[in-house]
């Protein structure tokens, strides 16, 4: 005997909720992989960066500029407070840390 109305109904919810959850999860999976690329990027272009500041000083007033420019937060000038200062004011990082090599 076939099954009523009713119950097909209340079947093909249960099917549609999880396969809605299914979706929410690959979607939130695809965000986190998009986001994590982009910090990735995001390092490794800042990592050249820092590396040719530290080789041509015209580059290095360049990005100084640029940075004091956009980087208005607080926090965020804190944290890149040597990348501010000229070669002569930066001797070392404002961390009292050295590369170590």
């Amino acid at each position: 005997m076939p099954k009523s109305y009713g119950e097909r109904i209340e079947k093909l919810k249960e099917q549609r909720e999880k396969i809605e959850r299914r979706l929410n999860t690959l979607e939130q999976k695809a965000t986190n992989k998009k986001w994590k690329r982009d910090t990735r990027r995001k390092i490794i272009v800042g990592g050249a960066v820092l590396a040719e500041m530290q080789i041509d000083p015209e580059f290095a007033d360049l990005i100084q500029g640029l940075l004091a420019r956009y980087v208005e937060r607080p926090n965020d000038r804190a944290d890149i407070v040597d990348l501010l200062q000229s070669d002569s004011q930066s001797a070392a990082p404002a961390d009292g840390l050295s590369d170590g090599g």
